[in-house]
């Protein structure tokens, strides 16, 4: 899937407020800060962990993206939401990065779902769907014979009106143990929010970055292509 050419990047100035909208997004909210403010202690250390996911080659690399110092696009945007979000809630870098890559047209196509239904960036919608994660580290050695490696790496994704049955046989999510829930649709609707209401990226590009996606829906959700491998 590549980038549409109309696309304007993220300038890299810009990344620390962006992790701060995903992570800071909440159902309800009038609209997220788009201005948002942290002393430098705790900018630091949120710069110290986007350098971190970098050596993962992610969002990107330069022999992939040889523009990638301009900054990033969109669909890289949304690479680093997704990190972010797993990284956040307890998931290992390496992990979380897998993760990512392994289920990305999956979290796209959720992503994009979340713009279709609501124009209202902190409405919650009870067909958002919310991605769920099964790691199963303890599971995964009771149960040899139902596990398969594939399993902590693949993404569910659950309405959000049916996350209640999560733990229930109403929901089959294919595998017993614990389940962890990231709100991606919440996320993706205040980062895209504040990328254009700040006109970081226009209304054009955006519009142009759903259409490329639809384009790809017939993509597998889930695929193991990557493993990550942090750079020394």
């Amino acid at each position: 899937m590549s980038d549409p050419p109309v696309f304007t990047r993220l300038a890299s100035v810009y990344f620390e407020d962006l992790a701060i909208i995903a992570l800071t997004a909440r159902c309800g909210r009038v609209e997220p800060v788009l201005y948002p403010t942290l002393d430098d202690k705790r900018r630091s250390t949120l710069r110290s962990r986007l350098k971190l996911i970098s050596r993962y080659d992610w969002p990107s690399n330069q022999k992939e993206d040889p523009d990638l110092r301009r900054g990033y696009t969109l669909r890289q945007c949304c690479r680093l939401i997704v990190a972010l979000l797993l990284i956040d809630s307890g998931v290992p870098p390496a992990a979380a990065i897998s993760i990512a890559s392994n289920n990305e047209f999956g979290m796209l196509r959720a992503i994009l779902n979340a713009q279709r239904t609501s124009t209202y960036l902190g409405e919650c919608q009870p067909t958002d769907e919310i991605a769920v994660i099964i790691k199963g580290d303890i599971w995964e050695q009771v149960d040899e014979l139902g596990w398969n490696a594939s399993k902590a790496q693949q993404v569910r994704f659950v309405a959000r009106h049916s996350m209640k049955f999560c733990w229930s046989d109403e929901v089959d999510l294919g595998s017993s143990g614990q389940r962890i829930l990231i709100d991606i649709s919440t996320a993706a609707r205040a980062v895209f929010h504040w990328l254009v209401a700040r006109r970081l990226v226009s209304r054009e590009a955006v519009n142009a970055f759903w259409a490329e996606i639809v384009i790809h829906s017939a993509a597998p959700a889930f695929q193991m292509v990557r493993p990550a491998i942090p750079r020394r």
